[in-house]
């Protein structure tokens, strides 16, 4: 207990923790655009994102271990990967660049049709207990985005992917919500719809694409830790 009363639980600590390194290492893995089979250079990783080697090699062993990059067990090296599933990862990076300009649409229209129904929307994830209830409110939420942008060919190629996305969509929110438990979801969803009400389409923009990211972080941690469980 601190001075000001206030518990801490140091495994939510941890958890939250490794949830930052796993999503800054891939961020930054990303960022340099790595073509299949390159080798991730440790000591530069290390260097960029400023932590020492260990822990970075620790977090990049569990992401191998996911499947999201290929290890050399004999030189205990690790490459950008090139035949874990694609579709998970094309399908959240599709999600990042047409939600995030739908919602850069919505929020540039003075009178975004919608707009209510999407505050009410994602307000339910700070108020509701029932999963059920979030992840059709989840989908409901992120479609009407779609919906309501105005721009039929991004509607087009979202439709074209919705199976997958709704699939891997209510995927997320499973892993989230049976892992959060006794957390606060993070307002996402508010700030997105706040950001589209008040008519700042970078800010919608932004959230939107930091949402998918962080979605897709989650999915491939509490997955990893489901697995590290069994």
């Amino acid at each position: 207990m601190s001075k000001t009363g206030t518990v801490y639980d140091v495994n939510n600590c941890k958890q939250e923790l490794s949830r930052s390194l796993y999503r800054l290492i891939l961020n930054t893995i990303n960022q340099e655009q790595l073509q299949p089979g390159i080798k991730i250079n440790i000591l530069k990783l290390s260097k960029k994102i400023g932590l020492k080697e260990t822990p970075i090699t620790d977090a990049l062993n569990l992401l191998s271990d996911y499947g999201l990059l290929e290890k050399n067990s004999d030189q205990n090296e690790f490459y950008a990967i090139s035949k874990y599933s694609e579709g998970i990862i094309q399908t959240y990076y599709a999600r990042s660049i047409l939600e995030s300009n739908a919602a850069f649409l919505c929020a540039r229209q003075l009178n975004c049709p919608n707009k209510a129904r999407m505050h009410e929307l994602a307000e339910i994830f700070l108020k509701s207990d029932d999963i059920d209830v979030m992840k059709e409110a989840d989908y409901e939420f992120h479609d009407l985005i779609i919906k309501s942008c105005g721009n039929e060919y991004i509607m087009q190629f979202y439709n074209s992917l919705a199976e997958k996305i709704k699939y891997y969509m209510m995927a997320n929110v499973e892993h989230v919500f049976q892992s959060r438990k006794g957390l606060s979801f993070s307002p996402n969803h508010v700030r997105i719809a706040n950001a589209i009400m008040l008519n700042e389409p970078v800010l919608a923009e932004k959230e939107m694409k930091d949402h998918i990211d962080e979605s897709f972080i989650d999915t491939i941690f509490y997955s990893i830790k489901t697995n590290s469980n069994k």
